[in-house]
C-alpha cells in the first residue's frame, strides 16, 4: 500500500516533471483506450456469435499480430524519417475506421478487414519514441510507465459500460460508440509540439546541452560500450519472445473460458475486464518505479510468476470471488510491456530510437502472432489445459529471466574494475 500511495505522489507532482506534450499523448492514450476498452474484453464473444470456432479465434487474433509486426516495422523506419506530431496523426487516424467494420460484419470472416486497419502500429514507434525524445535516460521508466498508465486509467470504466450496453443495445452499437471516442482520440494529437527526429526536444534540451559538453572520446566510449552490449540483446529478445508468447497465447480464450465453462454472462465479463484495468493501474503505478531501482530482469521475473498464478485461478472452484482474484493478478503482465519498453529505449541509440522499437515490435509481434492460433488447437482439444500450460510455462519463463538477471549483473561486477582501470 505504501509503494502504491508513493507511486500516485509521483503521479501527482509528474506535471513538474513530464512535459505538456507528454501529458497530451497521456490523454489522447487514455480516450482512445477507452474507445477500445468497451469491446476489447468481450470482442472473442462476438467473434464466437458470428461463427468462428477457437481455432478461427486464434486465426483472426494472429493475423492482426501479424499486422502489428508488420507496420510496428515500417513504423519504426517512418519515425526517424519523418516530423513525428504529423506521423502520429496520420497513422494513429489509419485505425479509426475499424471499428466501423466491425459494426457492418454478418460473418466471422467479414472481420478481416477491421482487424487489417485495427491492428495497423504505424504510430507506435513514433510515439514510444516521442515519449523517450522528451525524457532522460534515467527517467524514462518512470515516464513510460506514466503515459502507459492511461491505458489501464481509460479501461477503468470502459469494460463494464461496453459490457453492459452490449448486453442492452447489442455490440454493434458499441463498436459505434467506439469510433466515436477514438475519432477524438485522434483530435487531440493536433494540438501535440512538432518533433522532428533529429533535433533534440525542448524537454530534452538540458540533457542535449550536457551531452555536447562531453569530448568526443568519451561519446565514442559510450557508443563502443552499446556495441558491447549488443550480444547480450541476442537472449534478452529470445526471453521476450517467449513472454509475449505465453502472455498473449491465453487471453483470447478467457471471455469465452468465462461464458462456456463457468457460466458468466456478458456483463459479467465486463466488469471483470474493469477489475482488470484497476489492478493494471495500481501495478503499473506501484511497481513502475520498481524497474530502475530493483531491476528490470527481478521485476519481470515477479510479473511473470504472478500472471502464471492468475491463469491457475482461472481453473480453481468458487465464485466470482477466485475469478476476479485471477483478473487481479493478470494485472501484472501489464509492467512486462512497459519495461520491456524502457529497455528497448535505454539501449537504443537517440537518433536511432525507431529502429529500436520498430525491431522490438517484430520480435514480439511474431511471438504474438503465432501464440492465439497455437493456443487455439490447445483449447479446441482441452479448455482448462491451455490455462494449465500458460501457468506452467510462465513460472519457468520467470525463472529463466532472473536468472539471466543475475548472469548480467554478475558480468557488468566484473567488467567495472577493468573499465575503471582504462579510464585512470
Amino acid at each position: 500500500m505504501a509503494s502504491v500511495l508513493g507511486a500516485a505522489a509521483e503521479i501527482l507532482s509528474a506535471p513538474r516533471r513530464l512535459s505538456r506534450d507528454l501529458w497530451i499523448l497521456f490523454l489522447s492514450f487514455f480516450l482512445w483506450c477507452f474507445g477500445l476498452g468497451l469491446f476489447t474484453q468481450i470482442w472473442p464473444l462476438f467473434m464466437q456469435d458470428l461463427g468462428a470456432g477457437p481455432v478461427e479465434i486464434g486465426v483472426l487474433y494472429g493475423v492482426g499480430y501479424v499486422v502489428v509486426t508488420v507496420t510496428y516495422v515500417i513504423g519504426g523506419v517512418l519515425a526517424d524519417r519523418f516530423e513525428r506530431r504529423g506521423l502520429l496523426i496520420v497513422t494513429w487516424a489509419v485505425s479509426v475506421p475499424a471499428m466501423l467494420f466491425f459494426a457492418w460484419a454478418r460473418r466471422w470472416t467479414d472481420l478481416f478487414p477491421g482487424i487489417v486497419l485495427f491492428n495497423s502500429f504505424l504510430c507506435m514507434p513514433a510515439f514510444n519514441a516521442y515519449v523517450a525524445a522528451r525524457t532522460r535516460p534515467e527517467e524514462r521508466a518512470a515516464a513510460f510507465t506514466v503515459v502507459y498508465a492511461s491505458g489501464p486509467l481509460g479501461n477503468l470504466a470502459a469494460p463494464a459500460l461496453g459490457g453492459w450496453l452490449a448486453a442492452r443495445l447489442g455490440m454493434r452499437a458499441v463498436f459505434l460508440i467506439a469510433f466515436a471516442v477514438c475519432v477524438v482520440s485522434t483530435l487531440v494529437l493536433l494540438i501535440l509540439s512538432p518533433q522532428r527526429p533529429d533535433q533534440p526536444s525542448p524537454a530534452g534540451a538540458a540533457a542535449g546541452a550536457d551531452a555536447a559538453e562531453s569530448s568526443r572520446g568519451s561519446r565514442a566510449a559510450r557508443d563502443g560500450g552499446a556495441g558491447r552490449r549488443l550480444p547480450r540483446l541476442v537472449p534478452y529478445f529470445g526471453l521476450v519472445a517467449l513472454m509475449y508468447f505465453v502472455l498473449i497465447g491465453p487471453l483470447p480464450y478467457v471471455p469465452t473460458f468465462l461464458r462456456d465453462g463457468r457460466g458468466l454472462t456478458v456483463v459479467h465479463i465486463g466488469a471483470l475486464g474493469s477489475v482488470l484495468a484497476c489492478s493494471e493501474l495500481l501495478i503499473s503505478l506501484a511497481l513502475g518505479g520498481l524497474g530502475d531501482r530493483w531491476g528490470k530482469p527481478r521485476t519481470l521475473a515477479l510479473c511473470l510468476g504472478l500472471f502464471g498464478l492468475s491463469m491457475a485461478c482461472l481453473l480453481m472452484p468458487g465464485g466470482m470471488g477466485v475469478v476476479a482474484l485471477a483478473f487481479v493478478l493478470r494485472g501484472f503482465s501489464r509492467v512486462v510491456h512497459s519495461l520491456a519498453t524502457a529497455l528497448v529505449s535505454d539501449l537504443s541509440p537517440q537518433r536511432s530510437l525507431g529502429k529500436g522499437f520498430g525491431a522490438f515490435g517484430a520480435v514480439t509481434g511474431l511471438a504474438s502472432a503465432a501464440a492465439p492460433y497455437a493456443a487455439g488447437w490447445v483449447y479446441k482439444a482441452t479448455p482448462p489445459g491451455l490455462f494449465v500450460a500458460a501457468a506452467a510455462a510462465s513460472v519457468l519463463l520467470a525463472v529463466a529471466v532472473a536468472a539471466v538477471g543475475r548472469a548480467a549483473a554478475a558480468g557488468d561486477g566484473k567488467a567495472r574494475p577493468r573499465g575503471g582501470a582504462v579510464a585512470a
